[in-house]
């Protein structure tokens, strides 16, 4: 039975470029055909910003105890630096957004990159100035507003250099990099750590963020700023203009014609970044009831991020198996991978709910794979956003997080307030999913634009 986006058999060619043989799609990506230059290798760059955004969140937050020692701060202290970081990538959001549709994703991660990497290597000279807490409050802050760039330049990068059929499996496997680096920063922050103290690791981390960031500006050079193809058909651009001002024109009509689609996509972020951000800063407190030790807990906390990566991976190459395989169109895939990602955290986290001591095996396992089916929500949900709104990828993705964060912070008030009981915990990250399961599994379609362009050809 075709789903929305599909007639007859007929699969919408904005959506699906089945005709673009695979060589030639993942060769367009490296060499500019047209003009004969060579184009900046995209996916790893931003799989390399990917990790290093990780690892930078990751080993300060290990760091904490150590930080918190040495500068004499409390936990209420170290408390308000992480909030400066989430305030600081809040705030940057919807410029990020901009900058990545205006100057390229690709490019505006690069100098994201730059910037964080400067912050975070800074956070050396820290024990050496007058008051450790501003100065630690002010470069987290900075670090946090670098660090905003990475979703809206990741969405906008895929978008315009990523055919529909390729966006599922790209954005998989940068985002596959983000775990690994959540994975990186977890196991080896300590033992950096030890040998060259929390000064030397932090600063470590910022000067390859640092060298990573230059190379890829050195190389880029003019190729990502013309390599935006949002405009070419192929790759689900929708709108196509001859120039800057009506093309910027057309942009802002696409969002206001299409509100139902943007605000079924800021529900479903938020649902995403409320589960997100509840499992990460709440799962090692659940499972430190199980496991005493820490380093054996620092250990099985990275578990379910491998597992996340080793999901993103996967659907990313299923998401490119059911295009040019299964000829599914772009949005039955999306429409698929994203409830089942839905519906997996959902049935992963229900004996959590209903069983008043699952043990700790069963606890550590619900929670892999609970946090694992996290990935399917970037061949799903992020690719959706890249289709649909090709040419302001960017933006839309900057606002959809933007409720992302909000959601975050809401969730983490609200395990405060349930401190303890983590059924009723869980009991709410469920509902929560299986209502957006279903929301965006029905709600989601494709822009007015593209349905008009897929009936013309008809």
């Amino acid at each position: 039975m075709p789903m929305d986006g599909e007639s007859n058999g007929i699969v919408d060619p904005h959506l699906l470029p089945g005709t673009l043989p695979a060589t030639a799609a993942i060769a367009a990506t490296v060499t500019n055909t047209s003009s004969g230059t060579s184009r900046p290798p995209v996916f790893e760059l931003a799989c390399g910003a990917a990790v290093m955004a990780a690892v930078a969140r990751n080993s300060f937050t290990l760091l904490a105890v150590p930080i918190s020692t040495e500068l004499s701060l409390s936990m209420a202290d170290i408390g308000a630096v992480q909030s400066a970081l989430l305030t600081g990538y809040l705030v940057g959001q919807m410029p990020a957004g901009h900058w990545a549709d205006k100057f390229g994703g690709l490019r505006t991660l690069m100098l994201g990159l730059l910037v964080w990497s400067l912050l975070g290597a800074a956070t050396m000279v820290v024990p050496m100035m007058a008051s450790p807490l501003v100065a630690l409050l002010l470069l987290r802050g900075g670090l946090g507003l670098g660090q905003s760039v990475l979703m809206p330049a990741i969405s906008a990068t895929a978008a315009q250099n990523f055919s529909p059929a390729e966006r599922g499996d790209k954005t998989s496997g940068i985002y596959s990099f983000y775990s690994l680096g959540t994975v990186l920063g977890l196991v080896a922050t300590p033992f950096v750590a030890e040998i060259v103290g929390w000064t030397g690791c932090i600063g470590a981390v910022g000067v390859v963020g640092v060298a990573i960031a230059l190379y890829g500006l050195t190389i880029i050079g003019d190729a990502a700023g013309s390599g935006d193809r949002s405009g070419d058909p192929r790759f689900g651009s929708s709108v196509v203009a001859t120039t800057e001002e009506p093309k910027r024109a057309l942009e802002t009509t696409s969002l206001r014609n299409n509100t139902g689609i943007l605000l079924l996509c800021c529900w479903t972020h938020f649902v995403i970044g409320f589960g997100f951000f509840t499992l990460q800063q709440w799962m090692p407190l659940f499972l430190n009831g199980y496991v005493a030790d820490l380093k054996v807990l620092g250990l099985i906390s990275s578990l379910p991020w491998m597992g996340t990566a080793l999901v993103s991976a996967a659907s990313g190459r299923l998401s490119l198996y059911l295009a040019r395989e299964r000829q599914w169109s772009a949005l039955r895939i999306r429409k698929f991978m994203q409830t089942s990602s839905s519906m997996g955290i959902a049935a992963c986290l229900l004996p959590l709910v209903v069983l008043p001591d699952p043990g700790a095996m069963l606890a550590v396992t619900c929670m892999c794979f609970a946090v694992s089916f996290q990935g399917m929500c970037y061949p799903g949900y992020h690719s959706y956003v890249q289709d649909t709104f090709s040419n302001e990828a960017g933006v839309v993705l900057a606002l959809t997080n933007s409720w992302s964060i909000v959601a975050g912070v809401c969730g983490n008030l609200l395990c405060g307030m349930m401190a303890g009981d983590f059924p009723r915990v869980f009991g709410v990250v469920t509902c929560l999913y299986l209502v957006s399961a279903a929301t965006f599994f029905f709600g989601a379609s494709l822009p007015k634009e593209k349905v008009n362009t897929h009936n013309n050809k008809e």
